[in-house]
Protein backbone atom coordinates (compact mmCIF):
# COMPACT_ATOMS: atom_id res chain seq x y z
CA UNK A 1 0.00 0.00 0.00
CA UNK A 2 1.02 3.52 -1.12
CA UNK A 3 1.08 5.90 1.72
CA UNK A 4 0.30 9.06 0.60
CA UNK A 5 1.94 12.27 2.25
CA UNK A 6 -0.36 15.59 1.88
CA UNK A 7 1.21 19.09 1.52
CA UNK A 8 -0.86 22.15 2.17
CA UNK A 9 -0.04 25.31 0.71
CA UNK A 10 -1.94 28.40 1.76
CA UNK A 11 -1.36 31.77 0.30
CA UNK A 12 -1.63 34.75 2.73
CA UNK A 13 -0.56 38.26 3.51
CA UNK A 14 -1.62 37.27 7.02
CA UNK A 15 1.12 34.42 9.04
CA UNK A 16 -2.16 33.95 11.39
CA UNK A 17 -4.82 33.87 8.91
CA UNK A 18 -2.28 31.62 6.51
CA UNK A 19 -1.24 29.48 9.41
CA UNK A 20 -4.71 28.44 10.65
CA UNK A 21 -6.31 28.15 6.83
CA UNK A 22 -3.86 25.91 6.45
CA UNK A 23 -4.33 24.02 9.12
CA UNK A 24 -7.93 23.50 8.97
CA UNK A 25 -7.31 22.14 5.05
CA UNK A 26 -4.97 19.35 6.38
CA UNK A 27 -6.42 18.99 8.77
CA UNK A 28 -3.78 19.43 11.57
CA UNK A 29 -5.39 17.16 14.16
CA UNK A 30 -5.28 14.06 12.11
CA UNK A 31 -1.42 13.77 13.13
CA UNK A 32 -2.36 12.75 16.63
CA UNK A 33 -5.07 12.06 19.59
CA UNK A 34 -6.04 14.53 22.39
CA UNK A 35 -4.50 12.88 25.16
CA UNK A 36 -0.88 13.68 23.44
CA UNK A 37 1.93 16.47 25.36
CA UNK A 38 2.73 18.66 22.68
CA UNK A 39 5.57 20.63 21.62
CA UNK A 40 5.94 23.54 19.10
CA UNK A 41 9.39 24.39 17.46
CA UNK A 42 10.00 27.69 16.09
CA UNK A 43 12.57 28.48 14.51
CA UNK A 44 14.00 31.46 16.56
CA UNK A 45 18.48 31.06 15.80
CA UNK A 46 18.54 34.48 16.21
CA UNK A 47 16.78 37.41 17.49
CA UNK A 48 16.18 38.73 14.00
CA UNK A 49 12.88 39.81 13.55
CA UNK A 50 10.38 38.01 11.34
CA UNK A 51 10.55 40.40 8.06
CA UNK A 52 14.03 39.94 8.04
CA UNK A 53 13.17 36.78 6.62
CA UNK A 54 15.35 34.44 9.07
CA UNK A 55 13.07 33.93 12.23
CA UNK A 56 9.29 32.29 12.26
CA UNK A 57 6.78 34.94 12.83
CA UNK A 58 4.90 34.33 16.60
CA UNK A 59 1.66 34.90 15.03
CA UNK A 60 2.13 31.41 13.12
CA UNK A 61 2.93 29.87 16.57
CA UNK A 62 0.02 31.54 18.04
CA UNK A 63 -1.88 30.57 15.09
CA UNK A 64 -0.67 26.18 15.97
CA UNK A 65 -1.64 27.09 19.35
CA UNK A 66 -5.15 28.51 18.61
CA UNK A 67 -6.23 25.47 16.83
CA UNK A 68 -4.57 23.34 18.86
CA UNK A 69 -6.93 24.72 21.78
CA UNK A 70 -9.87 25.14 19.54
CA UNK A 71 -9.17 21.21 18.78
CA UNK A 72 -9.61 20.18 22.26
CA UNK A 73 -6.29 20.25 23.88
CA UNK A 74 -5.03 22.05 26.86
CA UNK A 75 -2.96 25.14 27.50
CA UNK A 76 -1.26 23.00 29.89
CA UNK A 77 -0.83 20.27 27.32
CA UNK A 78 1.05 22.90 24.76
CA UNK A 79 4.64 23.93 25.48
CA UNK A 80 6.54 26.17 22.43
CA UNK A 81 10.31 25.20 22.79
CA UNK A 82 13.82 26.67 21.17
CA UNK A 83 17.09 26.98 21.87
CA UNK A 84 18.87 29.01 18.93
CA UNK A 85 22.31 30.29 18.73
CA UNK A 86 24.64 29.99 21.49
CA UNK A 87 25.31 33.58 22.12
CA UNK A 88 21.59 34.61 21.97
CA UNK A 89 19.48 34.41 25.66
CA UNK A 90 16.25 31.74 24.35
CA UNK A 91 13.96 33.91 26.25
CA UNK A 92 15.10 37.34 25.53
CA UNK A 93 14.74 36.94 21.86
CA UNK A 94 11.04 35.48 22.89
CA UNK A 95 10.85 38.77 24.38
CA UNK A 96 12.41 40.79 21.40
CA UNK A 97 10.63 39.00 18.48
CA UNK A 98 7.11 39.38 19.48
CA UNK A 99 6.16 35.53 20.78
CA UNK A 100 5.62 36.82 24.64
CA UNK A 101 3.23 39.10 23.46
CA UNK A 102 1.94 36.75 20.96
CA UNK A 103 0.98 34.12 23.75
CA UNK A 104 -0.15 36.58 26.43
CA UNK A 105 -2.88 34.66 28.42
CA UNK A 106 -3.17 31.93 26.68
CA UNK A 107 -1.39 29.70 29.47
CA UNK A 108 0.89 28.37 27.22
CA UNK A 109 4.80 27.25 28.65
CA UNK A 110 7.62 28.92 27.28
CA UNK A 111 10.75 27.08 27.87
CA UNK A 112 14.68 27.40 26.50
CA UNK A 113 15.93 24.59 25.02
CA UNK A 114 19.46 25.30 25.76
CA UNK A 115 19.26 26.06 29.33
CA UNK A 116 16.86 22.94 29.92
CA UNK A 117 18.05 19.57 31.25
CA UNK A 118 19.66 17.64 28.42
CA UNK A 119 20.20 14.27 28.25
CA UNK A 120 22.91 12.09 26.70
CA UNK A 121 22.03 10.23 23.41
CA UNK A 122 23.90 8.39 20.68
CA UNK A 123 21.52 8.09 17.39
CA UNK A 124 21.84 6.39 14.30
CA UNK A 125 25.54 6.14 13.44
CA UNK A 126 26.59 9.96 13.53
CA UNK A 127 24.83 11.51 16.18
CA UNK A 128 26.95 10.16 18.82
CA UNK A 129 28.30 11.79 21.80
CA UNK A 130 25.02 14.70 21.17
CA UNK A 131 22.50 15.73 23.97
CA UNK A 132 19.16 16.42 23.28
CA UNK A 133 17.09 18.91 25.18
CA UNK A 134 14.58 17.00 27.71
CA UNK A 135 11.55 18.28 26.42
CA UNK A 136 12.36 16.14 23.31
CA UNK A 137 11.34 13.07 25.22
CA UNK A 138 8.52 14.34 27.34
CA UNK A 139 6.32 15.41 25.15
CA UNK A 140 4.40 12.79 22.55
CA UNK A 141 4.25 15.26 19.77
CA UNK A 142 6.83 17.56 18.17
CA UNK A 143 5.05 20.20 15.47
CA UNK A 144 8.03 22.07 13.45
CA UNK A 145 7.30 25.43 13.09
CA UNK A 146 9.69 26.94 10.92
CA UNK A 147 10.98 28.94 8.44
CA UNK A 148 10.81 29.51 4.73
CA UNK A 149 14.72 29.92 3.74
CA UNK A 150 17.78 29.06 2.57
CA UNK A 151 20.85 27.66 3.59
CA UNK A 152 24.42 27.78 3.57
CA UNK A 153 25.22 24.27 4.02
CA UNK A 154 21.85 22.32 4.05
CA UNK A 155 20.68 24.32 1.21
CA UNK A 156 17.60 24.72 2.55
CA UNK A 157 16.41 25.41 6.58
CA UNK A 158 12.37 23.85 6.79
CA UNK A 159 10.92 21.20 8.74
CA UNK A 160 13.44 18.95 8.82
CA UNK A 161 17.07 21.06 10.01
CA UNK A 162 14.31 23.34 12.13
CA UNK A 163 14.68 20.01 14.99
CA UNK A 164 18.34 21.32 15.53
CA UNK A 165 17.40 23.29 17.98
CA UNK A 166 16.84 20.73 20.73
CA UNK A 167 20.57 19.68 20.70
CA UNK A 168 24.19 20.95 22.21
CA UNK A 169 26.47 21.38 20.58
CA UNK A 170 25.19 22.48 17.75
CA UNK A 171 28.04 22.72 15.66
CA UNK A 172 28.20 19.41 15.53
CA UNK A 173 25.68 19.16 13.45
CA UNK A 174 27.96 21.40 10.33
CA UNK A 175 29.73 18.31 9.22
CA UNK A 176 27.79 15.51 7.02
CA UNK A 177 25.13 18.22 8.10
CA UNK A 178 22.47 16.43 5.84
CA UNK A 179 23.03 12.69 6.92
CA UNK A 180 22.90 14.08 10.77
CA UNK A 181 19.72 15.89 10.10
CA UNK A 182 18.14 12.76 8.06
CA UNK A 183 18.76 10.81 11.61
CA UNK A 184 17.92 13.34 14.10
CA UNK A 185 14.51 13.64 12.06
CA UNK A 186 14.31 9.77 12.51
CA UNK A 187 14.66 9.37 15.91
CA UNK A 188 12.38 12.85 16.36
CA UNK A 189 10.27 12.80 13.42
CA UNK A 190 7.74 15.79 13.76
CA UNK A 191 3.79 14.82 13.42
CA UNK A 192 2.98 18.30 11.91
CA UNK A 193 5.06 20.61 9.89
CA UNK A 194 4.43 24.30 9.30
CA UNK A 195 6.77 26.83 7.59
CA UNK A 196 5.91 30.21 7.76
CA UNK A 197 6.94 31.98 4.26
CA UNK A 198 4.77 35.11 4.41
CA UNK A 199 8.11 36.28 4.20
CA UNK A 200 10.74 33.88 3.34
CA UNK A 201 14.96 34.05 3.03
CA UNK A 202 17.26 34.21 0.31
CA UNK A 203 20.79 34.41 -0.05
CA UNK A 204 22.01 33.28 3.83
CA UNK A 205 19.92 31.75 6.61
CA UNK A 206 20.88 34.41 8.92
CA UNK A 207 22.00 37.42 6.77
CA UNK A 208 18.64 36.85 4.31
CA UNK A 209 17.01 38.88 1.49
CA UNK A 210 13.91 39.00 2.82
CA UNK A 211 11.64 38.08 -0.33
CA UNK A 212 7.78 38.50 0.19
CA UNK A 213 6.44 34.79 -0.56
CA UNK A 214 3.09 34.87 1.05
CA UNK A 215 3.03 31.24 1.91
CA UNK A 216 1.91 29.20 4.57
CA UNK A 217 3.20 25.20 4.14
CA UNK A 218 1.66 22.51 6.62
CA UNK A 219 1.96 19.01 6.24
CA UNK A 220 1.95 15.67 7.73
CA UNK A 221 5.33 14.81 6.74
CA UNK A 222 8.86 16.44 6.77
CA UNK A 223 10.38 14.86 3.73
CA UNK A 224 7.19 16.19 2.02
CA UNK A 225 6.88 19.43 3.89
CA UNK A 226 10.28 20.17 3.18
CA UNK A 227 10.30 18.89 -0.69
CA UNK A 228 7.37 21.63 -1.36
CA UNK A 229 8.77 24.08 0.28
CA UNK A 230 12.36 23.88 -1.38
CA UNK A 231 10.34 23.70 -4.78
CA UNK A 232 8.51 27.05 -4.22
CA UNK A 233 12.13 28.66 -3.02
CA UNK A 234 13.17 27.52 -6.56
CA UNK A 235 15.48 24.74 -5.59
CA UNK A 236 15.21 21.13 -7.29
CA UNK A 237 14.30 19.20 -4.15
CA UNK A 238 16.47 16.54 -5.58
CA UNK A 239 19.15 19.16 -4.68
CA UNK A 240 19.05 18.52 -1.28
CA UNK A 241 20.59 16.00 0.01
CA UNK A 242 19.30 15.38 3.29
CA UNK A 243 15.60 14.92 1.11
CA UNK A 244 17.46 11.92 -1.09
CA UNK A 245 18.58 10.39 2.45
CA UNK A 246 15.58 10.50 4.34
CA UNK A 247 13.46 9.16 1.30
CA UNK A 248 15.87 6.33 1.66
CA UNK A 249 15.32 6.00 5.02
CA UNK A 250 11.67 5.82 4.76
CA UNK A 251 10.92 8.86 6.06
CA UNK A 252 8.52 10.48 3.32
CA UNK A 253 9.12 11.33 -0.33
CA UNK A 254 10.81 14.38 -1.73
CA UNK A 255 8.63 12.90 -5.20
CA UNK A 256 6.41 15.95 -6.00
CA UNK A 257 4.32 13.81 -8.11
CA UNK A 258 3.63 11.32 -5.73
CA UNK A 259 2.67 13.88 -2.46
CA UNK A 260 -1.16 15.22 -2.32
CA UNK A 261 -0.72 19.35 -2.65
CA UNK A 262 -3.27 21.35 -1.85
CA UNK A 263 -2.87 24.46 -3.28
CA UNK A 264 -0.99 25.62 -6.30
CA UNK A 265 2.98 26.08 -6.58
Amino acid sequence: MTIMYKVVVAESDDPYEGTMKALERLPGVSCFNLSSKILVKPNYVSDDPPESGVTTNPWSVRAVCDYLMESGFKPEDITVGEGGISTYNTMETFKKIGLVDALENTGIRLVDLNSEEHVDVEIGELLRGIRIAKSYLTHDTIISCAKLKVHSLAVATLSMKNMMGGIVPKNFMHTDIHEKIAELNKAFTPKLCVVEGVVGGQTHELACDPVPSRVVIVSNNPVACDAVGAYLMGIDPQEVLYLKIANKAGLGTYDLYSIDIDGDI
